[in-house]
């Protein structure tokens, strides 16, 4: 199994099964197909929870049993401490159907469930294999943030402030501060390496911010993902969109249908042949819009490639989108996005949506008589 592996990857792994002979057989098999594991058990689940930031695992293995009394399982609280405490790849390693209240996280990639039986723990060390690029390129975040962090700390407290202020201020600022540094020190290592954005970049998800923002891309719950005609992109100013502790200033929502690109590329008069395409591409895709067509890039399996058409507008009760008590939404809310290309959004809309419409005048008769005022423009022929 490590043929396709890059040489010298390890990998943490810590088993956390009550069975002593199970955990053992699981411990031999992955020594066997991961060289490179450094495997612990930890068959009491309450300390491997206590201990999870000493051990600082790459990954976990979770039994999860039901108690004789069929309470609740016992892996089940150990695993939403787990996810509380610290984000780290889960494998849910179980002797029963996964008929039981898990609470696990929907869809999540690096939450896998597998049922004990003939080959299982074959099958636990092929998903730890699938994990190990991607273990690598978590190690590398933590480490960066750890740095941004770490410099942000030194930078900041080293900023003068009152350290017996009895208001809490300084201490307030000091915080608030270190934040937006960290935020800042991240965008500037991107930018300061010269590296380019990839144009899913553009987009937060899941959304940070609680309430709507312009530029949130939202879909009909309805519709597949893959469906661009789904989606629509809120364009209601984000001020007026905000709560506060009580209702935001609207009770709809300004947003634009989204169409399939294909939509976009017959507005640009896109030509055909994969040469001649790119060309005008190259060229297209740096403007806010073209012909009332903002294009959209895709990101992953969330968003498909799409344009939102700035001139086929709806209103959506706000409710419909973020409903106050939470509960069932008509439409999910999945992106922002981000500043500058919110922005840049905004610019395109004010650009077609705001453009006063005049009628024809003859311009040619008009241009004419300005140059009429300045013989010297005239001189000449050319």
């Amino acid at each position: 199994m490590t043929g396709s592996r890059p040489a010298g990857t390890a990998v943490s792994v810590l088993i956390i099964e009550d069975e002593e002979t199970a955990a053992e057989t699981l411990r031999a098999t992955l020594d066997a197909e991961i060289p490179d594991a450094r495997v612990r058990i930890e068959r009491d689940f309450d300390a491997a929870v206590d201990r999870m930031n000493e051990l600082a695992p790459d990954v976990v293995v979770l039994d999860q049993y039901l108690e004789v009394s069929e309470e609740p399982a016992a892996g089940t609280a150990v695993w939403q401490e787990i996810w509380k405490r610290r984000f780290v790849p889960v494998i849910v390693y179980t002797g029963y159907e996964v008929a039981l209240e898990l609470e696990l996280p929907e869809r999540h990639p690096f939450v896998q469930v597998i049922t004990k039986g003939r080959d299982s723990d074959l099958q636990v060390a092929a998903v730890i294999e699938r994990f190990l690029p991607y273990i690598q390129a978590l190690r590398g975040v933590r480490d960066e943030l750890r740095a941004a962090i770490g410099k942000t700390l030194q930078t900041v407290t080293a900023i003068p402030f009152d350290a017996q202020d009895p208001s809490g201020q300084s201490k307030e600022m000091l915080v608030r501060r270190a934040r937006r540094h960290v935020a800042a020190m991240m965008d500037e290592e991107m930018v300061s390496t010269g590296e380019q954005m990839q144009s899913w970049e553009q987009y937060i998800v899941p959304p940070i911010a609680r309430d709507l923002l312009m530029g949130d891309i939202v879909r009909d719950g309805t519709s597949g993902p893959q469906e661009p005609t789904a989606y629509r992109v809120v364009l209601t100013p984000s001020c007026d969109l905000q709560r506060r502790g009580g209702p935001p200033k609207v009770r709809q929502v300004l947003v634009a249908r989204c169409v399939d690109i294909h939509d976009y590329l017959d507005a640009d008069s896109v030509p055909r042949g994969r040469n001649r395409a790119l060309q005008r591409l190259r060229r297209s895709l740096r403007q806010p819009e073209t012909s009332g067509y903002a294009p959209m890039p895709a990101c992953s399996k969330l968003l498909p490639h799409m344009a939102v058409s700035l001139r086929d507008l709806e209103l959506l009760p706000y409710d419909d989108i973020l409903p106050p008590g939470g509960g069932e939404a008509k439409y999910e809310r999945l992106a922002s996005i981000d500043s500058p290309f919110r922005e840049q959004l905004a610019w395109a809309y004010l650009r077609v949506g705001s453009r006063p419409g005049v009628p024809d005048r003859d311009i040619e008769t008009w241009a004419e008589d300005v140059l009429a005022c300045d013989p010297p423009w005239c001189e000449g022929s050319a």
